[in-house]
């Protein structure tokens, strides 16, 4: 996959040409930077642009260090989750081919999904996160685009699934921004793709976070519950012993992560505060 043949621009529609400083823009010659390789593609004028500058800003300023500020590749809990997302996308359609990640952060389940997906765009607002995972994952079927949400700068019902993995709550989407994040994710879907929502909650929120989805033009098909609040509340727990080496192996053993996992699921909805729902568009 070339992204020349997915990309649109975000001001007019058109199709994007390549060039070796960046993309612009056949129809109104706008154009968008290429930084370390990585496209650029940010609305020049739009109604939530001032919304989109300081998620940037906040998002880049989380990933300046080259450390990751959630631990999500050395955390049990997290690790179990992407699994439990790629599996889920594997049962839901065994020969998908084309995923966004959106909010990919270092890229980490967008190189889990580029084994089980032919085209994988992993897509953050945070240019200096998709400069580490680019670094890191050079896997061939993986394309990073630094872009919102909110703009996805990808042709029309092009894609078989879009995964908000922590994205809706997690990237700070509120009212109009969280709608407009939804409306473009609809946009993207093939006629029979599907959308996967994770985030993490608390219990009372969890019918709220349901219901909203069910009100958009997605239908729920399954939500799961997974089962991971005794994990975080061990980490939380003991976080004074965070940079403790010990501490940092039980943290990270999926061993454990399963055996607290099982633990929680005695407490049914209570016991997780991670959800997921599998969502497919209307």
């Amino acid at each position: 996959m070339k992204l020349v043949e997915i990309l649109i621009c975000l001001n007019c529609g058109g199709n994007l040409h390549k060039n070796e400083k960046d993309y612009t823009c056949y129809n109104c010659n706008f154009t968008n930077q290429i930084i370390s390789d990585i496209p650029v593609i940010i609305p020049a004028n739009s109604s939530v642009k001032k919304n989109e500058e300081s998620l940037i800003e906040y998002f880049d300023a989380k990933y300046k260090s080259d450390d990751d500020p959630w631990d999500y590749e050395s955390s049990a809990a997290e690790i179990m989750k992407y699994n439990f997302v790629v599996n889920l996308i594997k049962k839901t359609n065994p020969d998908i081919e084309f995923i966004i990640d959106v909010g990919c952060s270092f890229g980490y389940l967008s190189n889990k999904l580029s084994v089980i997906c032919k085209n994988v765009i992993g897509l953050d607002a945070s240019l200096h996160a998709l400069i580490q995972a680019k670094s890191k994952y050079k896997n061939q079927n993986i394309n990073f685009i630094s872009a919102s949400a909110e703009n996805l700068p990808l042709m029309d019902e092009g894609f078989d699934a879009v995964i908000f993995c922590d994205g809706l709550n997690g990237m700070d989407l509120t009212g109009a921004h969280r709608d407009n994040a939804i409306k473009e994710s609809l946009r993207v879907l093939k006629d029979k793709g599907f959308a996967i929502f994770t985030d993490y909650l608390n219990n009372n929120q969890f019918e709220d976070y349901i219901n909203y989805i069910k009100k958009t033009d997605y239908t729920v098909k399954e939500i799961y519950y997974l089962n991971d609040r005794i994990w975080y509340k061990l980490k939380y727990s003991l976080h004074f012993f965070r940079k403790n080496k010990f501490f940092k192996e039980i943290l990270s053993s999926l061993f454990i992560g399963k055996i607290l996992g099982n633990e929680s699921s005695m407490f049914g909805k209570s016991g997780s505060k991670h959800i997921c729902i599998l969502a497919f568009k209307n």
